[in-house]
């Protein structure tokens, strides 16, 4: 680890780039770890295929930004959950982004089309 410079103030691990399979990275936090890297590692711990679990955030319209989860058609109801309980502890988590982004967040889960892609 590198001594941090008296002049610059302490030093700050990033997270980005560590392994994270999402396409897009404009869902970052002024803090400097993406929205996507939370979800595709919060994701992969529930899904039986996390090999094409796929998490992609995009920009709808000014101040609101959609974040997609594309898992296999098998894990749909994991990601999703009893009663949409999954998903809901997702939205949550993310919401508190906006106290710091500025950004509303809109969730949406579709099915992998092609659910064998390695």
């Amino acid at each position: 680890m590198q001594e941090p410079n008296p002049q610059e103030g302490p030093l700050q691990e990033s997270h980005k780039g560590e392994g994270v399979t999402g396409e897009n990275s404009m869902g970052e936090n002024p803090m400097g770890f993406p929205i996507e890297n939370f979800v595709v590692e919060y994701c992969k711990k529930i899904v039986s295929y996390p090999q094409v679990l796929r998490v992609q955030v995009r920009l709808i319209e000014p101040g609101i930004k959609e974040v997609c989860i594309c898992a296999n058609p098998l894990d749909m109801g994991r990601v999703i959950g009893k009663d949409g309980k999954m998903v809901s502890a997702i939205k949550a988590f993310i919401s508190g982004v906006k106290a710091k982004d500025g950004f509303g967040y809109k969730i949406v889960v579709v099915a992998s089309e092609n659910p064998y892609v390695l």
